[in-house]
């Protein structure tokens, strides 16, 4: 439901008011202030067990998670490969797979919640992965694999210096 919509359901509403469908109308009205509410702002909407801030969070935490336990293979940027940055105050951070890369753009203020990333001025070029790749993060490599990154990441960085 749009917010037009729920302006136009309150007019209507406006008219029951002092009539005898009295308690009905606050009954309506509280529905409508709910709807609006939820509508205002979406990362309060719930599953009835999780709102999507709430889900948003434990994704941040997770990758951060996956992140510290592959340092060597996990990056951020406060800058993408060309320049570029979203307007808001995000960064990039993600992690080289097998199977390529994946990453997430978060706001600033979680930043440090990847201190033990390598900092990069510039992201990696983006290799054309979507949401639909995350299950290349069930492909990063062993950690004898995971050595041989090390040298590659500071090569990348390196070429936009």
């Amino acid at each position: 439901m749009t917010t037009d919509k729920l302006n136009e359901l309150k007019a209507k509403l406006e008219a029951l008011r002092f009539t005898r469908q009295a308690d009905d109308y606050c009954d309506l009205l509280e529905l409508i202030d709910a709807e609006q509410s939820r509508l205002d702002n979406p990362g309060s909407q719930s599953d009835g067990y999780h709102t999507f801030d709430e889900l948003y969070d434990q994704r941040a935490v997770l990758f951060a998670a996956l992140c510290r336990a592959y340092p060597d293979k996990a990056w951020r940027s406060k800058l993408h490969h060309d320049g570029t940055m979203f307007d808001g105050g995000y960064f990039i951070v993600g992690i080289e797979t097998i199977k390529g890369q994946y990453t997430y753009h978060y706001k600033l203020h979680r930043w440090d919640l990847y201190d033990d990333c390598k900092t990069l001025d510039r992201a990696p070029e983006w290799d054309g992965h979507t949401d639909k790749d995350v299950k290349r993060l069930l492909f990063l490599p062993d950690a004898e694999q995971s050595r041989q990154s090390v040298t590659e990441l500071k090569k990348v960085d390196d070429d936009h210096e």
